[in-house]
């Protein structure tokens, strides 16, 4: 008797798009509010759009590495989700350490990085979660 075989998804590529543009721009809208209300100058704003950015594009590159739209089994999900998270990390790195000695407010940057990888990583983690606990197709 063989073990019974996982079941099979496939996941969109249109709401983890959606998902990812509506966050990075509600970031950037957020950042610069955020920087009017604190009353903090445009070097500081700037800064951290850009650290907003940097974690923008690594949420990208972690995107691409799940590369949702292929048919795969659950725990294969699973899997391509944790190895994207580690892309996305390592991008994150990589363009924080390529732009850390360029925006005037070193704290700004990396506060902003910090915060938006996390909501971003987050969110995506809850729209995965969505999917993979909705219905499924049964194996053949």
């Amino acid at each position: 008797m063989s073990p019974p075989a996982e079941p099979i998804l496939r996941l969109p590529w249109g709401p983890f798009l959606l998902l990812w543009g509506a966050s990075s721009a509600g970031l950037q809208l957020l950042v610069g509010g955020a920087a009017a209300l604190a009353a903090q100058g445009a070097q500081w704003r700037s800064s951290a759009g850009l650290g907003v950015l940097v974690a923008s594009a690594s949420a990208l590159c972690g995107l691409l590495a799940l590369s949702p739209g292929k048919t795969r089994a659950i725990g294969d999900w699973q899997v391509r989700w944790i190895a994207a998270t580690v892309c996305r990390m390592l991008a994150a790195i990589v363009g924080a350490a390529l732009l850390y000695s360029s925006p005037p407010s070193v704290e700004a940057f990396l506060l902003a990085l910090a915060a938006a990888h996390l909501i971003l990583l987050v969110a995506e983690a809850a729209l995965l979660a969505k999917w993979v606990s909705g219905p499924t197709t049964p194996p053949a």
